[in-house]
C-alpha cells in the first residue's frame, strides 16, 4: 500500500469530484459530519457520517457535498496494490473511548 496523499478538515457545500475515467488509486474517507452524494453507473448513494467509505480506483464516479451542507472528513489517497478494491465499499466505524 501506498500513501499518495491525505488530509483532514471541513469542505464547502460547493466540493465535488468528478472521476469520467478512472482514477488509477483509491479515495478513503471517514465522514465525520455532514453527507455527501456518490453516484456510480447511474446509482446514486447518500454518503453518512460515521462511516469509512473506499472508492473504487478502477471505476468512473462523481461525488458531492449536499447542496447548502459542508461536510468534515479524513480523507487519504491509497495505492492498494495488488488492487484490492474493484467496488465501492462502506464500513462501520467506532471510536475508541
Amino acid at each position: 500500500m501506498i500513501l499518495l496523499m491525505d488530509g483532514y478538515g471541513v469542505q464547502p457545500d460547493n466540493w465535488h469530484v468528478n472521476e469520467p475515467v478512472a482514477a488509477g488509486f483509491s479515495r478513503v474517507y471517514l465522514v465525520e459530519s455532514g453527507t455527501l452524494r456518490y453516484t456510480e453507473s447511474g446509482v446514486t448513494r447518500r454518503l453518512e457520517a460515521g462511516k469509512l467509505y473506499i472508492f473504487p480506483p478502477v471505476t468512473p464516479y462523481s461525488m458531492a457535498a449536499e447542496p447548502g451542507e459542508a461536510f468534515s472528513c479524513l480523507w487519504l489517497h491509497v495505492d492498494f496494490s495488488p488492487q484490492c478494491f474493484s467496488s465501492f465499499c462502506r464500513c462501520r466505524w467506532k471510536s475508541r473511548p
